[in-house]
């Protein structure tokens, strides 16, 4: 099955999947498709949480939330090129996004671009300074990551 569509019945295990498919197929509330999304990504779903920002983002260009969750599942996928991609739409459509300056950082420091993840997070404190304390947390976390086991960061 092509990951940019949903599921359609009859591509699931059950025939309650079959049902919740057909009800997501009919949604056009992107708000409500990218609470689906971020739902399927939990789940482990990368590909049905893709298809639904993807939906999301046809009825709602430049949305946000949207495109926030779809570098979430594309980060889960490990498909950083375009977790990266979908976090560079959200900032030049909301230049305001922490979120997306944080989630951007995060994957730029996992495939070693440790200057632009600096430079990212520093931006996303500017707007969000009450992330100091997480942020310092995460980054230090990244940092003993990679002394102990540099695959773990880059992925390789």
């Amino acid at each position: 099955m092509n990951e940019s569509t949903l599921h359609t019945p009859g591509d699931s295990a059950t025939p309650a999947d079959d049902s919740i498919n057909a009800l997501l197929a009919q949604l056009t509330d992107p708000t409500a498709l990218v609470a689906c999304a971020r739902a399927r990504g939990a789940a482990g779903d990368v590909a049905g949480a893709v298809a639904l920002c993807r939906k999301a983002l046809t009825l709602s260009p430049g949305d946000a939330g949207a495109l926030v969750t779809l570098g979430e599942a594309c980060e889960a996928g490990h498909r950083w090129a375009e977790a990266l991609a979908a976090y560079d739409e959200a900032i030049a459509a909301h230049p305001d996004c922490a979120e997306a300056y944080k989630r951007r950082g995060g994957v730029k420091f996992r495939l070693n671009d440790r200057l632009g993840a600096f430079d990212d997070l520093k931006h996303a404190l500017t707007l969000r300074p009450d992330w100091a304390d997480a942020l310092s947390d995460e980054l230090s976390n990244r940092n003993r990551q990679a002394a102990a086991r540099p695959e773990d960061v880059t992925g390789q």
